[in-house]
């Protein structure tokens, strides 16, 4: 949207807006995630709602900080694939595998107090951490990458764009309004 400030009469009126910004912005969101009220992201037809992703950050925050929303969409995003790759090679975990390791490495009181959904994030994150421990590098992001591309992944602008390349969400800069003096 382009907006030219008139000054005048000692406000700021609106002179000029150019309609395929609009359009370009509503384009941008309505189309993210296919029209899903609320979804933070899609993968393969399945909905990662933005109350999941909220919960889940608010759990881990407080024993991890710094753990943002953008992370934890990237992780539930990417779970179903490394869970896939986990699984091929007869290494799945299991959220009592996540409930344990939580136990021993931050605590039972971190453990008693995180819910489903950040176990999900922390189980993502653990078998990622463990296919890249148990097995060379280049093969396991050779096989997520090409998982990734097969599969349809959309994320809401909020939260950036899948780059299946990149294997993970990258930040996007949406300058939607431009000042013009």
């Amino acid at each position: 949207m382009v907006v030219r400030r008139v000054e005048g009469g000692g406000h700021v009126r609106v002179r000029t807006v150019v309609a395929a910004a609009t359009a370009g912005v509503t384009a941008v969101l309505l189309t993210a995630c296919e029209g899903q009220p609320g979804a933070a992201a899609i993968v393969d037809g399945e909905v990662i709602s933005q109350s999941y992703v909220a919960t889940a950050q608010s759990d881990l925050v407080e024993q991890f900080p710094g753990v943002g929303p953008q992370i934890v969409v990237q992780m539930l995003v990417l779970a179903p694939f490394v869970h896939g790759v986990s699984a091929d090679q007869g290494a799945a975990l299991s959220m009592q595998d996540v409930r344990d390791s939580v136990t021993v490495n931050v605590g039972p009181e971190a453990a008693d107090q995180l819910g489903d959904e950040a176990f999900e994030v922390l189980r993502a994150d653990l078998a990622l951490q463990q296919l890249f421990a148990e097995n060379d590098q280049d093969a396991v992001i050779t096989e997520l990458q090409s998982r990734f591309a097969a599969a349809e992944i959309q994320v809401n602008p909020r939260y950036g764009r899948f780059s299946a390349e990149a294997g993970g969400i990258e930040a996007i800069q949406l300058d939607w309004i431009r000042y013009v003096e």
